[in-house]
């Protein structure tokens, strides 16, 4: 059976006289190839073949090899490889009438592992040696050459995430979620980053690493140390990591600003930020306040 739906490449040319007519015929050599990529491994199946197309009212004798025939597969990139890196065979041709395409050798199977980039080409030689095998006639056919395949690259970073956010649900300026969504291509682990404008001044610091998390939706960042005054800015930046330890591009978060006085509105039972007004008259008794101490939120009443 024939190799099916493959690239075919005319290799050589050879011209044939017909002993039956004496006419001339051209005899043309091809090499047939095909390949699937497996993205995930960053690795494509190379499929070689190789057959002779005879013309119409040519027959050709029984030919046999009188030398190994072979492909040689070879990387033409840097840090790409190749398995096998031959085959060789012994196949003779059969008499044939044209016209056909006889094939010699079909679906010898090539594994080609791309670099860490994900590119891959190969520089494919071959040999074709036979010989009639009609006494007295032993005409000798040998020809040889070389051709390269370029292979599709394969996208080995995965794509950035689509969506980044920062929020402070615990109401503690040392704490903040970073949340994340969208990053595809076989991700392991996710980076993720901090930077923060002090207030009165209109530069961002140096991104800060905060951690690498295998955590795929949300991480809580405790690291801060610092008691930050109001009016300072803080953001974050993530990216997706693979299992080849490739890295997408950073996505920014949105941007929150931090209130160093710590006040907040309990309303229908959540904590939001808040704003505190003074009154300066018509103060009633029994307004209810929470204070922070020791880290928790505590009721009390305003006796004015």
């Amino acid at each position: 059976m024939a190799m099916t739906d493959y690239t075919p490449i005319l290799i050589n040319h050879g011209v044939f006289t017909s002993s039956s007519n004496g006419k001339k015929y051209d005899v043309d050599l091809y090499a047939a190839y095909k390949y699937y990529q497996d993205t995930n491994l960053n690795v494509s199946y190379l499929y070689l073949g190789m057959y002779l197309y005879i013309p119409q009212y040519l027959t050709l004798g029984t030919w046999t090899d009188y030398d190994n025939s072979y492909f040689n597969v070879a990387s033409s990139t840097e840090n790409c490889s190749v398995s096998p890196n031959s085959y060789s065979y012994n196949i003779p041709l059969n008499q044939t009438t044209g016209p056909t395409n006889k094939w010699l050798v079909e679906d010898k199977l090539f594994t080609i592992y791309h670099n860490s980039q994900g590119y891959a080409s190969v520089n494919i030689s071959w040999f074709w040696g036979v010989r009639a095998f009609n006494p007295p006639t032993t005409n000798y056919w040998n020809p040889s050459g070389s051709f390269q395949i370029g292979l599709n690259h394969i996208e080995t970073r995965p794509t950035a995430p689509t969506s980044v956010t920062v929020s402070n649900p615990l109401l503690d300026n040392k704490k903040f979620v970073v949340s994340w969504l969208g990053a595809t291509g076989n991700i392991t682990s996710y980076n993720i980053q901090r930077s923060i404008k002090l207030a009165n001044s209109n530069i961002w610091q140096n991104w800060v690493n905060v951690t690498t998390t295998t955590n795929t939706t949300q991480y809580t960042d405790s690291s801060i140390t610092y008691d930050y005054p109001t009016g300072t800015q803080i953001k974050y930046h993530v990216c997706a990591i693979n299992s080849n330890n490739n890295y997408s591009d950073y996505l920014e978060s949105n941007i929150f600003s931090l209130r160093g006085s710590n006040i907040f509105i309990k309303k229908n039972n959540v904590w939001i930020n808040g704003t505190l007004w003074i009154k300066s008259d018509n103060w009633k008794r029994g307004v209810k306040s929470y204070t922070k101490q020791n880290s928790i939120w505590e009721e009390s009443t305003l006796d004015i």
